[in-house]
């Protein structure tokens, strides 16, 4: 994509509390969280304040010696001091240290942050009563006697960084005495003989006698992806950026609106003709996850700074994350995902693999027969695990591995349940409730003849009993409905020894034939007719 670029440009004091020994993380890190009261060596150790935190860089750290030092500062709105009528307050920058906003407090690396969400406020009203939090209206909105510079990077060079924050509510407003300075220019950001280096700032709702938003004297501070808006320069000079004397900012994707000037002065205009790729910013969505065991959703991602007309269809290719199967979380990465004329800023996340869910299959009979002896169990679970098997009363069965041993009759509750693992969450127990019965009982080649006609004509003139002669250990007893007993007869043998029954009526009557079987006493019950006709 050819482009020409045209920029036409018109164009701190220390913290009010006591600075306690501070400790950076082994990583060159000093964590700044609002409200807290730490050292700053983690987030959980965080200090409280950004104007403790650069107050200390500022005389306790030696980049040529010990590095460059970050400062990573959550969401939330910062002062320059706690005291309210010290308006020459400022967040001074410090050579060699990055100052980051945007952070949620939980973040372990950089790319984790989301500046655009988590809104971090560098506001000048130190007296606290500004309409509101961001000034986009510095007429009706600003008030009182706020800071005279927000943030001042004087003296300090691309080492020094300012990223992700909006700067608001200065007020630069004491009238010229002689030479630009901090009381009169500069209502966002102040730069005399420094060149940092700004990156996804919004500066608003500042004012200042010159340049509302930004003041360069002797200054070239390098702009990135930075917004300038609603300044105000109460002398009609650089509502957004005044560059004085040797002054020489470069400005990349970077947008001054709402900004007027009476007189532009003299200025030179520097631009490269060359290839322009505009950046979009790509962030990977957070939450996204899926279930152990299943195919992996397609990875999504917001994106911004398109051009003009464009969208998400100049995309093509897809994001990636980390090769892995098991539970756990897996970072996000750009993989082949690319856009036509864009370069890419990629702002990853972590895609997260949950345990699956698993359930318990148990089948076996309601009833068993004690005489079974052995019953095999078929028990699964979904995810393959093994299952464990219980029984509450060992009394009535016993279990080696699935196999249920029968040992007493009555109800016995089998109890399956598999933990789960890595991979899978524990299953909802399942039980079933078995009735063991007594063993059924071999049928007795007997049969009592139903009718008996004691009438003399020598068909059925005694009750006769099939089979009886294999059982001669036996006694009948006759009795009438209403449990008389009629007749008791012992080694019943259908000849001597039988029941006639001349002496009963005609009617039904029961009976109960007791025989010997293997060594154990059996009953037979039933009933029969006397009919003499």
């Amino acid at each position: 994509m050819k482009s020409n670029l045209l920029l036409m440009l018109l164009f701190s004091c220390c913290w009010g509390g006591y600075i306690w020994a501070q400790t950076p993380s082994s990583d060159h890190i000093l964590f700044v969280k609002k409200g807290s009261t730490g050292n700053g060596s983690s987030w959980a150790t965080a200090m409280g304040e950004l104007a403790e935190a650069l107050v200390w860089a500022e005389n306790n750290w030696d980049s040529a010696a010990d590095g460059p030092l970050q400062i990573w500062v959550t969401s939330g709105r910062y002062l320059p001091t706690t005291n309210a009528a010290d308006r020459n307050a400022t967040f001074k920058l410090v050579k060699g240290v990055k100052v980051y906003g945007g952070f949620s407090g939980v973040e372990a690396v950089l790319t984790e942050r989301d500046w655009a969400k988590n809104m971090t406020i560098l506001s000048g009203d130190i007296d606290g009563n500004d309409v509101a939090a961001v000034i986009t209206n510095v007429d009706q909105e600003l008030k009182g006697n706020n800071s005279y510079t927000v943030v001042n990077g004087s003296g300090t060079g691309p080492t020094a960084r300012l990223d992700g924050f909006i700067v608001t509510a200065g007020c630069a407003d004491e009238a010229m005495a002689g030479s630009h300075n901090l009381s009169n220019s500069g209502g966002g950001i102040y730069n005399d003989g420094g060149s940092p280096t700004l990156v996804n700032l919004t500066i608003t709702g500042n004012k200042a006698v010159y340049g509302g938003g930004v003041f360069n004297q002797q200054s070239a501070p390098d702009l990135r992806n930075v917004t300038v808006s609603n300044n105000r320069a109460e002398s009609g000079y650089g509502d957004g950026i005044f560059n004085d004397t040797d002054s020489h900012p470069i400005l990349k994707n970077t947008i001054i609106s709402g900004s007027w000037a009476d007189d532009a002065g003299d200025y030179a205009i520097t631009f490269t003709d060359d290839d322009i790729s505009p950046v979009l910013t790509v962030v990977a969505k957070s939450e996204q996850h899926k279930t152990y065991g299943t195919e992996d959703p397609i990875l999504t991602y917001t994106a911004s700074g398109f051009l003009p007309g464009d969208n998400n269809a100049v995309f093509s290719g897809a994001l990636s994350r980390d090769a892995g199967e098991d539970v756990g979380s897996y970072p996000i990465k750009q993989g082949t995902l690319s856009a036509d004329n864009y370069s890419l800023s990629f702002i990853g996340s972590d895609f997260t693999i949950d345990k699956s869910p698993q359930e318990i299959t148990l089948v076996a009979p309601e009833e068993l027969s004690l005489d079974v002896g052995i019953q095999t169990l078929a028990v699964s679970s979904s995810s393959g695990l093994p299952v464990t098997l219980e029984v509450d009363d060992i009394s009535i069965a016993t279990l080696s591995g699935t196999d249920l041993h029968l040992v007493g009759m009555g109800v016995v509750t089998i109890t399956a349940t598999q933990q789960g693992n890595q991979n899978y969450e524990a299953a909802t127990p399942v039980s079933m409730v078995i009735r063991v019965l007594e063993s059924p009982k071999e049928s007795i080649p007997l049969r009592v003849h139903k009718a008996l006609s004691p009438n003399g004509d020598g068909i059925n003139d005694f009750l006769f009993i099939e089979g009886i002669g294999g059982y001669p250990e036996n006694k009948l007893l006759v009795f009438d409905a209403g449990g008389n007993i009629l007749a008791e007869i012992a080694g019943y043998d259908n000849g001597s020894n039988v029941f006639r029954g001349e002496q009963l009526n005609d009617g039904t009557y029961f009976y109960y034939l007791d025989v010997t079987v293997d060594g154990r006493r059996e009953r037979i019950k039933g009933f029969f007719e006397v009919k003499r006709k």
